[in-house]
């Protein structure tokens, strides 16, 4: 069905999920089989499909049109737009029957679950824009609108911009990235990219393999074309290749109040949808796959234990044979809970090394940052230079921050990959990063203050630092006027005192030459100091969360994995005492109990392969 202005906004409701029936079904056979181990597996994997999330996070600087991109997408004015105020507040756009908000807190401590607070919705422009930043405390809203594009479990995600003095916004960022299943990164048409969207697009593909990268306002700026083909340029140069998606907001506004579908094609919002969607049906076969994988092992489990019934009761002689088997790997689950076995070692050591590279990483970069903050300082006046200093400074901290984010972000997958393979299992997503993103609260209490001399200006009161270099000239000339009227008197040349005048101005004139040296010096000191007193503040509430989120790896794959043991254990404890049932059962009862146990195979063999046909489908039954 062609795109039509109103189709990409209206109401709709979530599909059937195919999955939906299948792990209703083999719930039912382990609870036939009163496997209680298999169905927590049923129910651990049915909770974690149902509630994945296809999260968007549309990221990029100040004013580039995130807000309003947002609004155009969803046919509805969700996220404030103003030309003076920006969003400093995450904002989260899901699906709901109907319109409602909340304001979240992260919690203050770990394993803590954040405070979520209904709100009215008229309060969303107050909650979301700069105007209560200091205010309402840093978190995110969360907005429940009933749109089509969303019904299938897609979020979209309104961020702050990535640079600019408040760039502690783009550490904020990175952090809540894990999260993401797809980056839009916006630019509008005005110029090409530059060096710092640049930089944060190469650390957010270390995070989100999928990017999309959207083009807004080309209806105000004629020369689109030429910056998208610059832009095109760039991102290649840097080995990234994504699909520049040229927009305009207004242009889709008009095509839905004017019902207009070839200004809507026009606007390019249908591209924009039409790729979005391409990537969530992607991610939902992924997660099918996943899930379908879960149900084919807990059947497999269920189909060991029949066959191996079948087995003894077909040839009782066999019942040894098969017992040692399963007594052998049991032995080898047991292993694996050991605090000794291979992936509790690989995971112990592999955060020992990980947090030591990243802190590592961490030192290296600031000191690159003090060795260039030192060079500024040592060629420029505090004074007069510190208005575009501070801003300088505080964007690189917080880009080399948001780089450390993602070293270890790409670390802990990597080790949670390493630990999956002791299991001979695909690795789960588990949120290795846990809550790191709460540091945007505590960077952004952190300032460059000088406690000196100047201002964040970086200028001095005008009355005030005339009069400090006038006292300065008289204090030189008197004294240099005293000094010769002193010598001359003593000389016996009383008729040279008129002379001391213009040499007492000329010491005058080089003492406050030396005096403004001297001013320079302190200047210059109390700004080395504020920026070293600054970065030092920053790396210690990185390296504090660092140390957080080993913790929370820590916690994850320890619980992942050792559930994963233990469901071995059980598992095979299961089979092996259905096997020395079967071994102990009357043999007038054997047949028939065969008969019964084949026609069990037969049905778990076909929910088994209506299983792998839907992950072979991608879902599709």
């Amino acid at each position: 069905m062609p795109d039509s202005a109103t189709s990409e906004a209206s109401v709709g409701t979530a599909k059937e999920e195919p999955l939906a029936g299948l792990f209703g079904g083999v719930r039912q056979a382990v609870q036939a089989y009163e496997r209680d181990d298999l169905l927590a597996r049923v129910v651990r994997a049915e909770t974690r499909h149902a509630d994945s999330l296809f999260r968007v996070f549309l990221v990029g600087e100040f004013k580039t049109g995130k807000s309003s991109l947002i609004n155009a997408l969803l046919g509805a004015p969700v996220c404030p737009v103003d030309d003076d105020l920006a969003t400093a507040r995450p904002t989260v756009i899901r699906h709901a029957v109907d319109l409602e908000a909340y304001s979240v807190v992260p919690a203050a401590f770990e394993q803590a679950e954040p405070t979520r607070t209904a709100v009215d919705v008229s309060r969303l422009r107050g909650l979301v824009t700069e105007e209560s930043e200091t205010g309402a405390g840093f978190g995110w809203v969360e907005v429940g609108i009933p749109r089509a594009l969303l019904a299938n479990g897609m979020a979209l995600v309104d961020t702050p911009g990535v640079g600019g003095i408040a760039s502690v916004h783009q550490a904020s960022t990175v952090a809540a990235l894990p999260t993401a299943s797809v980056v839009v990164f916006v630019s509008d048409a005005s110029s090409e990219l530059t060096a710092t969207e640049m930089k944060f697009l190469d650390i957010a593909r270390e995070i989100c393999p999928n990017i999309l990268f959207a083009l807004t306002k080309i209806d105000f700026y004629p020369e689109w074309r030429r910056i998208a083909e610059l832009n095109s340029g760039h991102l290649r140069r840097v080995g990234l290749e994504p699909t520049i998606l040229p927009v305009s907001a207004p242009v889709r506004g008009f095509a839905l109040t004017q019902n207009d579908a070839d200004a809507n094609v026009e606007s390019g919002l249908p591209d924009l949808s039409r790729a979005l969607r391409g990537l969530e049906t992607q991610e939902a076969a992924v997660r099918g796959r996943l899930a379908a994988a879960e149900l084919t092992g807990v059947l497999n489990e269920l189909i060991g234990q029949v066959e191996g019934q079948i087995e003894i009761l077909s040839d009782p002689g066999r019942a040894v044979q098969l017992q040692e088997r399963l007594g052998s790997a049991r032995a080898r689950a047991e292993a694996f809970r050991s605090e000794s076995s291979g992936w509790q070692q690989t995971m112990s050591d592999g955060l020992t090394d990980l947090l030591a590279r990243v802190d590592h990483d961490l030192r290296d970069r600031f000191r690159s940052i003090t060795r260039d903050a030192d060079e500024v300082i040592e060629h420029s006046d505090p004074q007069k230079s510190w208005s575009e200093f501070e801003p300088w400074l505080k964007e690189r901290v917080m880009g080399d921050v948001a780089a450390n984010y993602a070293a270890l972000y790409k670390g802990a997958r990597e080790l949670a990959d390493a630990v999956s393979r002791h299991f001979n299992a695909e690795a789960d997503s588990i949120g290795a990063l846990g809550r790191t993103a709460n540091t945007a609260g505590l960077l952004a209490s952190i300032t460059v203050n000088t406690g000196g001399g100047f201002d964040s200006a970086g200028t001095l009161a005008t009355g005030t630092r005339v009069m400090a270099q006038g006292l300065t000239v008289i204090r030189g000339s008197y004294s240099g006027m005293l000094m010769f009227g002193m010598l001359a008197n003593m000389a016996g040349l009383a008729l040279l005192g008129p002379a001391t005048v213009p040499l007492g101005l000329l010491l005058g004139a080089k003492a406050a030459k030396d005096e403004r040296k001297r001013q320079l010096q302190v200047r210059r000191s109390e700004a080395r100091q504020a920026h070293r007193k600054y970065t030092d503040e920053v790396m210690f509430q990185v390296a504090q969360d660092s140390r957080r989120a080993s913790r929370d790896i820590q916690r994850s794959l320890r619980d992942h994995f050792t559930t994963k043991a233990q469901d071995l254990q059980v598992s095979i404890a299961a089979s092996l005492r259905a096997a020395e049932e079967a071994a102990r059962e009357d043999p007038e009862r054997r047949q028939s109990r065969v008969a019964s146990l084949s026609d069990d195979l037969a049905k778990l063999q076909t929910l088994k392969s209506a299983v792998a046909g839907v992950a072979a489908g991608g879902g599709t039954p």
